[in-house]
C-alpha cells in the first residue's frame, strides 16, 4: 500500500478549505436574497453544534472545569453568537469581494488585541502592518466619499465587526487550547452562541418562508452549515496536524482570491478598481504584522469567518 505524502496531503487538504472559504461568502450572498440574515446565522450555528456534539460522543469525552466556563460563555456570545451574526448582516448589504477582504483582517486585529489585552509587544513592522491594512479597510467603507456611507459600506462596518468579534474570540480560546480537545472547546462555544441568538431570531423565523425556499437556498443552507462551518474546522484540525500553523496561516491569503473567482466567474458581482487597491494593502498588511509578530506570543489558529480553526493538542 502506497505511502500518504503528508505535507501534499495537508496541502491538499488546506486549498480545498480556501476554496470552501471563499464559497461561503458568494453562496452566503444568493441566500441572503430569500433568508433573513438572523435566520441563515441560528441555521449555521444550530447544524454545526448538532454536528460537533455528535462528534463528541463519539470520539471525545472531556468535562470542562469551572475555571474556564467564563472565558467559554464569553467567546460563544462574542465569537460565534456576535461574530456570525455581524457577519450575515454585513454579507446581506454588502458584496461577497469586499467582504471577504474585511474578514481577510482578522490577524491584524488578534495582534492589536493581543497588545491592548494581554500586553504583547507591538514592533514597528506590527505597527506598518496594522496601518498598511487599516488604510485599504478605509478605501473599502468610504470608496473616496468622507461625508456620506451608503448600505454597501453600512455592510462593511458591520462584517469588520465581526472581524474583530472573532479576532476576541481567538484570543479567549487560544488558552484554552493547552487543557481541551478542539472539539470539546467548539461544541460548547457553538452550544453558548445557539443559547445567546435564540431570543434575537424568534422574529425572523416567524418571517421565514422555510416552506417557499427553493431547492437551490436549501442546498446553499446545507453548504453553509455542513460544509463551510462543521467540515472546514475538521479540514484544518487535519492540515495541522501534517503541516507548520505559520504554513496553514497563509493560505488565508488565498481566500478572497476564492471568493473573486467564484462571484465574477458566475457574474454575481464584477471587480471594482478601489477593491485591487484595497485588496493589496489589507492582504500586504496582514503578511507584514503576521511576520513581525514574535514567536512566543504567535496564536496558533488558523482564521476564518466566519470558522473556527483551533489547533489540536499534542500528545506525548
Amino acid at each position: 500500500m502506497a505511502t500518504i505524502n503528508r505535507p501534499l496531503f495537508g496541502h491538499l487538504l488546506l486549498l480545498t478549505v480556501a476554496f470552501i472559504y471563499g464559497s461561503l461568502f458568494v453562496v452566503g450572498k444568493i441566500i441572503l436574497v430569500e433568508l433573513p440574515a438572523d435566520s441563515l446565522t441560528l441555521f449555521r450555528i444550530a447544524v454545526a453544534f448538532v454536528l460537533f456534539t455528535c462528534m463528541g460522543r463519539m470520539y471525545v469525552r472531556e468535562h470542562m472545569q469551572p475555571r474556564h466556563i467564563g472565558a467559554v460563555v464569553l467567546a460563544g456570545a462574542v465569537g460565534i453568537a456576535g461574530s456570525l451574526s455581524a457577519f450575515s448582516k454585513g454579507l446581506a448589504l454588502s458584496s461577497a469581494i469586499s467582504s471577504t477582504l474585511v474578514m481577510a483582517s482578522t490577524p491584524v486585529w488578534v495582534a492589536l488585541g493581543g497588545a491592548v489585552l494581554l500586553g504583547e509587544v507591538l514592533t514597528r513592522q506590527r505597527i506598518i502592518g496594522i496601518g498598511l491594512c487599516t488604510a485599504g479597510l478605509a478605501i473599502l467603507l468610504t470608496q473616496g466619499r468622507v461625508h456620506e456611507i451608503n448600505l454597501k459600506e453600512q455592510g462593511l462596518l458591520w462584517v469588520l465587526l465581526a472581524a474583530m468579534a472573532y479576532a476576541l474570540f481567538i484570543l479567549l480560546v487560544k488558552p484554552l487550547t493547552a487543557h481541551y480537545e478542539p472539539n470539546t472547546i467548539l461544541t460548547r462555544v457553538f452550544g453558548v452562541g445557539l443559547l445567546c441568538l435564540l431570543p434575537f431570531c424568534t422574529i425572523d423565523l416567524n418571517i421565514t418562508p422555510f416552506a417557499s425556499l427553493s431547492m437551490y437556498s436549501w442546498l446553499g443552507l446545507l453548504f453553509v452549515g455542513i460544509v463551510a462551518t462543521f467540515g472546514v474546522h475538521l479540514l484544518n484540525a487535519h492540515a495541522l496536524r501534517m503541516l507548520p500553523a505559520n504554513v496553514v496561516g497563509s493560505y488565508l491569503y488565498l481566500h478572497p482570491v476564492a471568493a473573486t473567482i467564484l462571484a465574477y466567474g458566475i457574474g454575481l458581482e464584477t471587480i471594482e478598481s478601489s477593491q485591487v487597491g484595497a485588496a493589496s494593502l489589507v492582504l500586504l498588511g496582514v503578511f507584514i504584522s503576521n511576520t513581525g509578530r514574535p514567536a512566543s506570543t504567535h496564536v496558533d489558529s488558523t482564521l476564518n469567518q466566519n470558522s473556527i480553526t483551533i489547533k489540536n493538542k499534542q500528545h506525548a
